[in-house]
C-alpha cells in the first residue's frame, strides 16, 4: 500500500464521519415531535411525543379501507377474532405497529422508530405513520428591506 493509498482511505474515513455527525444533528430538530398517521394520505391522527406518551390506537379496515381508530385503555385487549386491524403503539418518544393482521406483516417487522428519517408504512391498507418536529419558531426568520 502506498502512501497516497492511506490518504485516500483517511479522506473517505473523515467524509463519512463528517457526514455521519452532520445527519446526527439533523435529525435531533430541536422543538417538538409529532406522531402523524395518515391513511390514503388523510391525516387522521396527530399526537405529541414524549418520554411519558404512552397509549395504544387501534386502526380498523374493511376490505383494506380504512373505518376508523380507537384509542385502547391500558387493560384492554382487542378480540382475537378480529379482523383488518393495525396496533399502534406511540411510547418512549417513538412508535411503533405491534400487530396487523395485513399479509407479510412487514409494517410489524419494521419495528419500533424514534427518528424522523424513515415512516412505517403498511402499503396493503396505504397506512404511514412518521414522526415530524415542529418548531416553535418556525414562522419568519427576518425581514429584507
Amino acid at each position: 500500500m502506498k502512501k497516497g493509498d492511506i490518504y485516500i482511505i483517511m479522506s473517505i474515513f473523515i467524509l463519512f464521519a463528517v457526514l455521519f455527525i452532520a445527519f446526527k444533528i439533523v435529525s435531533n430538530v430541536n422543538g417538538d415531535r409529532y406522531v402523524e398517521i395518515y391513511v390514503k394520505n388523510d391525516l387522521i391522527l396527530s399526537e405529541k411525543l414524549t418520554e411519558f406518551t404512552d397509549k395504544r390506537i387501534l386502526l380498523l379496515s374493511k376490505d383494506n379501507n380504512y373505518q376508523e381508530y380507537k384509542i385502547l385503555e391500558p387493560d384492554e385487549t382487542i378480540p382475537s377474532d378480529l379482523t383488518g386491524f393495525d396496533l399502534i403503539h406511540i411510547y418512549n418518544n417513538g412508535v411503533q405497529v405491534i400487530d396487523a393482521d395485513c399479509p407479510y406483516r412487514v409494517v410489524v417487522k419494521q419495528g419500533f422508530m424514534k427518528h424522523s428519517n424513515i415512516p412505517l408504512i403498511c402499503l396493503p391498507r396505504k397506512l404511514v405513520i412518521t414522526i415530524k418536529a415542529r418548531n416553535e419558531n418556525s414562522g419568519i426568520d427576518g425581514i429584507a428591506s
